[in-house]
């Protein structure tokens, strides 16, 4: 198997299939934009960010794939800005801010280095959550300016962590348990508790 992103239809009845597939390599992360009636795929595809035309989803069409200088794990975007985390072996880890406003022709913004090994990365409007496992960390950082990010506050977590959000609530999980956190102000993450697993 070669990789990449395949497009599943389900019909109401409950039947899939497969209407189309990018090979693009080996691949990681995945998150899909719709703005109006476009929809954008970003693929962490290893060797480089994979940004992709999925409006007809019978017809994805890869619209650039910019390399990041590393191993791209996972990736969220928005309708301007994708988030890419990057392994960058001995050196830990980035997470690596483009401008994605013209999809064709992204443009690098700004790189922020972390300890570890990259996890998951969570972006929830001006905030971007970054897990970092080994380093057995989740950072806060701040990208409201994209090409200025800035990291706000560290969470230290067990190990390997792994990050899900629900409104004002950010749950890490980790190999022993699942903790919950108020997250309304990211500067200031409230702790409420703790279930092993």
């Amino acid at each position: 198997d070669e990789g990449g992103i395949s497009v599943v239809e389900v019909q109401s009845h409950g039947t899939a299939f497969v209407s189309a597939s990018v090979p693009l390599g080996r691949s990681f992360g995945l998150d899909v934009v719709k703005t109006g009636p476009i929809r954008r795929a970003y693929v962490a595809a290893e060797e480089s960010l994979a940004i992709l035309d999925v409006s007809i989803p019978q017809s994805p069409t890869v619209l650039s794939t910019p390399g990041l200088g590393g191993r791209v794990l996972d990736v969220e975007a928005n309708d301007t800005i994708a988030a890419a985390l990057v392994s960058r072996l001995a050196a830990g880890c980035e997470l690596v801010t483009v401008d994605v406003t013209n999809p064709q022709v992204p443009v690098e913004l700004d790189r922020l280095a972390f300890a570890g090994s990259p996890g998951t990365i969570l972006l929830t409007g001006d905030i971007a959550w970054v897990a970092c496992a080994f380093a057995d960390t989740v950072h806060v950082v701040d990208v409201s300016d994209p090409s200025d990010v800035v990291e706000i506050e560290t969470i230290v977590t067990g190990e390997d962590p792994r990050i899900a959000r629900d409104e004002d609530f950010l749950y890490i999980q980790t190999s022993d348990q699942v903790s919950a956190y108020n997250v309304a102000t990211p500067a200031d993450p409230l702790f409420l508790g703790a279930m092993p697993i």
